[in-house]
């Protein structure tokens, strides 16, 4: 029981840097293509970048699965994958219920 705490650790970056991060990289970069870059006339940041930014913030959001030193590896993927996968979801809707309209 004494790496405990580096099991979790590991197991948290595996979660953010994983589906969380892959996944929530691609929906940013889509839904800034979709909706920022028209409106603010600018190209979308390179992937690594966004990359960067959404593993960390998938780190953070992966604590919430750690109860009594250990992480709760099905509930941690299924949201990993249903957060950023609902949000692309939602984006691509808006995205072509506003096209047809224009």
């Amino acid at each position: 029981m004494r790496f405990a705490g580096v099991r979790v650790f590991f197991s948290m970056l595996t979660i953010g840097c994983g589906p969380f991060g892959l996944l929530g990289a691609f929906t940013a970069l889509k839904l800034w293509e979709w909706f920022l870059g028209p409106w603010l006339r600018q190209a979308a940041p390179p992937f690594a970048q966004i990359y960067l930014v959404i593993s960390i913030l998938g780190f953070f959001r992966a604590a919430r699965y750690v109860r009594d030193g250990r992480l709760d590896w099905r509930d941690a993927i299924e949201s990993s994958l249903l957060s950023p996968g609902l949000l692309l979801s939602a984006g691509f809707l808006v995205h072509v219920l506003v096209g047809r309209s224009l």
